[in-house]
């Protein structure tokens, strides 16, 4: 028997887009980001797929109702964005 699925794991939040993943919940974790890093400078982008720029989008939201800072990369690669706030943080 399989156990509960998990939204949270080692790469990241996963699950069915307007089912699991709805904008209000990405609201509620960009939100939690926002607060746990205590607001200043974070980059945010995304893969191809089709439901990405509205989650980013719901993310980005949460993320400015904290308070936050936020550059939007767009389509970009994982280790760009961490490039990018290295260079953010670091001028």
């Amino acid at each position: 028997m399989l156990g509960p699925r998990r939204l949270f794991g080692t790469n990241g939040i996963r699950g069915v887009v307007n089912k699991e993943l709805t904008s209000q919940m990405v609201i509620k974790i960009g939100s939690a980001t926002g607060t746990f890093f205590q607001c200043g400078n974070l980059v945010v982008g995304y893969d191809a797929r089709t439901s990405s720029p509205m989650l980013t989008r719901a993310v980005i939201a949460g993320l400015n109702a904290t308070g936050c800072n936020v550059f939007f990369a767009g389509v970009s690669p994982s280790n760009s964005r961490l490039h990018s706030l290295l260079c953010i943080l670091n001028c």
